[in-house]
């Protein structure tokens, strides 16, 4: 009876430790919680400020690299005063891209980039030979071709069209945004049993003066 009695104290004594074992293994978990929580949360908000900065950051490069400046410098092409190209001081980093049209004082055609550097862009420009586009005249909205050179002109114009010296001609073939002006009509010539007239035109700007210029999609 004696052994019976002390078996069952040091099973209620063992359950007992075990009870007070799994107490103090809370506790102590407990305790290291309300250690760690707090450098967790020091640790999230840390976290959370890297973030904020990284996206800061981001908008930044995104707006460097994405938006084009309103105006774009022009380099000098002093010796070489090539009037068919121009060097502009933007390029894929500042957002410019191939086909883009360049614009000066707002409105006026100037040409549109062909070749696209870091930093720096080339521009072939209405004044190059091989430049052709559709483009319209005056109030009328004759249609007529436009063709490059040292002195552009527009050819193809009907002879129905009503056409005028001091008429402006204006853009108007896909790829460029409709109605940039390109020069104004400075003279017009006939040829004899020809359906088509020309137009000599007189442009707004000069190569050699132009100092900003405009990028535009």
């Amino acid at each position: 009876m004696v052994v019976i009695i002390v078996v069952v104290v040091l099973i209620i004594g063992h359950n007992q430790f075990v009870t007070e074992g799994k107490s103090l293994g809370t506790a102590a978990i407990n305790v290291l919680g309300d250690i760690i929580s707090p450098a967790n949360s020091d640790l999230n908000n840390k976290l959370s400020a890297l973030q904020e900065e990284n996206a800061s950051l981001r908008v930044k490069l995104l707006d460097q690299s994405l938006f084009k400046p309103d105006t774009v410098k022009v380099y000098s092409d002093y010796p070489l005063n090539d009037k068919q190209d121009i060097l502009i001081a933007a390029g894929s980093i500042q957002g410019v891209k191939q086909d883009d049209t360049v614009t000066w004082g707002g409105n006026v055609l100037v040409g549109k980039v062909i070749t696209v550097l870091d930093n720096s862009s080339v521009v072939s420009t209405i004044f190059d030979p091989s430049w052709q586009m559709g483009v319209r005249i005056g109030g009328s909205e004759t249609d007529g071709l436009l063709v490059g050179g040292n002195y552009p002109t527009v050819t193809l114009i009907p002879q129905s069209g009503q056409i005028n010296v001091g008429d402006i001609v204006v853009t108007a073939t896909p790829g460029f945004p409709y109605g940039l002006e390109v020069g104004v009509v400075k003279e017009i010539s006939n040829t004899p049993n020809s359906t088509f007239r020309e137009a000599n035109l007189q442009t707004e700007f000069n190569v050699a003066d132009l100092r900003d210029v405009t990028v535009r999609n």
